[in-house]
């Protein structure tokens, strides 16, 4: 069944910049995507069900974990992880967000065609899980962007059953994982939170990252599961290397095993890249964390 939310936020709406539609918005507008889980760990969790609120930050320089511990401070008794973070362009007025994942897909899609310069104006979040192509459920909110700032929203439409969150954004090595998994998950509020940043680039894009590798002397440490089941999942990173071959900022681009990212984004300092100094890449891991 689908449910549709319309919210109005008390920003005052400025018309001092003419309106810029469809193909004629700025060619280096984008959007950065971040998307959280966000499960409860207490019976109450009303602060989910209509969580709104502005940053006046661009995102420049904020790391994940200050990202995390923002929205913590609006979101008491919560459990916080990053399941994805992504710069989008903005094409034919709108900018969208999608995860796949086997047959499902989850998308999020943000109409920009009310696009100002200066001040605040209307844009509109629609979302839609699928399965094989066909809609499962959607839903719809109003919000007040700003250009160069923050957006924070989550609420009904973005909370989750157990089973379509293990769908659209856990990995599992077979049926009965994923039934233990299910039986862990069950009892919590699954949300979804949104962070939107809209900005002009100021730069044209730089090359697509490089692709990293772990040297070979590296060894993770032993994961461990605080769900007491055994846990599968990718998580993917993007990590910006100083000219040593050190990480200076690392950044979750994807995770479908969320209860580990703290531990691995603390190794990820000791790690070194020296064949990828002075550049931005992508490592993907593959990992286990055991009962």
């Amino acid at each position: 069944m689908d449910s549709k939310l319309i919210a109005a936020f008390g920003f005052a709406l400025v018309t001092t910049a003419p309106f810029a539609h469809g193909e004629d918005l700025p060619n280096n507008l984008v959007v950065d995507f971040r998307l959280f889980e966000a499960r409860s760990t207490s019976p109450d969790f009303k602060a989910m069900e209509s969580l709104a609120f502005f940053i006046d930050t661009d995102g420049a320089g904020v790391s994940d974990r200050q990202w995390l511990a923002t929205v913590a401070r609006k979101v008491p008794d919560s459990f916080l992880a990053t399941l994805k973070a992504e710069t989008v362009k903005v094409e034919g007025g709108a900018a969208r967000l999608t995860v796949e994942k086997r047959s499902r897909s989850f998308e999020i899609r943000i109409d920009l065609s009310e696009f100002l310069e200066r001040g605040t104006f209307n844009a509109t979040i629609t979302g839609e899980l699928k399965r094989r192509n066909e809609s499962q459920r959607s839903f719809e909110q109003t919000i007040e962007l700003r250009s160069g700032g923050t957006f924070v929203v989550s609420g009904r439409g973005l909370e989750l059953s157990t089973s379509e969150y293990l769908s659209h954004f856990r990995d599992y090595s077979d049926a009965d994982n994923r039934r233990e998994v299910y039986d862990r998950l069950r009892d919590f509020g699954l949300f979804l939170v949104l962070a939107v940043t809209l900005r002009l680039e100021e730069e044209p894009e730089g090359e697509a990252p490089v692709m990293l590798s772990l040297a070979p002397d590296v060894v993770l440490p032993l994961l461990e599961s605080p769900l007491d089941v055994r846990l599968v999942g990718t998580i993917e990173l993007e990590i910006d290397i100083d000219a040593n071959g050190v990480p200076e900022d690392v950044k979750i681009v994807r995770s479908s095993i969320p209860e580990v990212n703290p531990r691995i984004l603390g190794e990820a300092s000791t790690w070194r890249f020296p064949d990828a100094a002075g550049t931005t890449g992508r490592l993907v891991l593959e990992l286990t964390a055991e009962p």
